[in-house]
């Protein structure tokens, strides 16, 4: 068979190697949320959560941590009632809370303008978007937040280093181990890389055929 026969009859997979490469390198748009969770005996938990969602619910983020949680599905939507054994059983949500304003539950709070705010929302109707932080404290303080005791202070930069996945194992007083993740830049430049080798090879091959095709019309 003819070099350029052959040439003409690879391109086609060539091309769509190329394709399958970059599309590789463009994933969807990686998306960071942090997650604090103070246990009220000295432990802290900060956590940064990766996801690829739009947006997620408190619910989901406090789920992504994989560490044990148990809820208790009430009217008003999802109470947590134990986090790492820290709290009370499915059984009974509220059992640190006998009446008056004696209550010790686990609070729900949100990162805004530097400060813990006490949500207002259940956990699974929050929306939980890029760059934002969620609070949970297993302390005191009455269902309306008044009083409540607020989670470490802990911002998104120091969860999320820039640039960095943090494990979702990590936690207070643990040095993760930090894992360069590919930015928008690397992944072009990975991408240009791949077309720029196809493209090498494409102009190999032509050449090589046209060589092939030119002595044959001289020998012809």
């Amino acid at each position: 068979m003819p070099i350029i026969a052959v040439v003409l009859l690879i391109m086609p997979s060539i091309l769509a190697q190329g394709s399958i490469l970059d599309d590789g390198s463009t994933d969807q748009t990686q998306n960071r949320a942090g997650i604090v969770i103070d246990y009220g005996d000295g432990r802290v938990d900060s956590l940064c959560i990766d996801f690829t969602e739009e947006e997620l619910t408190g619910y989901d983020i406090l789920l992504r941590t994989e560490i044990p949680v148990e809820f208790d599905f009430q009217s008003g939507g999802q109470a947590v009632c134990k986090v790492d054994e820290i709290g009370c059983g499915t059984g009974d949500c509220f059992c640190a809370c006998p009446g008056g304003d004696k209550c010790v539950y686990w609070t729900y709070w949100h990162l805004i303008d530097g400060d813990w705010q006490y949500s207002v929302s259940g956990a699974g109707t929050f929306a939980v978007r890029d760059g934002m932080v969620e609070g949970w404290r297993w302390g005191s303080g009455s269902p309306t937040g008044a009083a409540a005791e607020k989670p470490a202070l802990r911002s998104f930069d120091e969860i999320c280093a820039s640039n960095r996945e943090i494990p979702a194992s990590t936690s207070e007083g643990v040095s993760p181990t930090l894992t360069p993740a590919m930015d928008e830049k690397q992944a072009l430049t990975s991408s240009g890389s791949s077309y720029a080798f196809f493209g090498i090879l494409l102009v190999g091959l032509i050449g090589i055929g046209w060589v092939v095709l030119r002595r044959s019309n001289r020998a012809g």
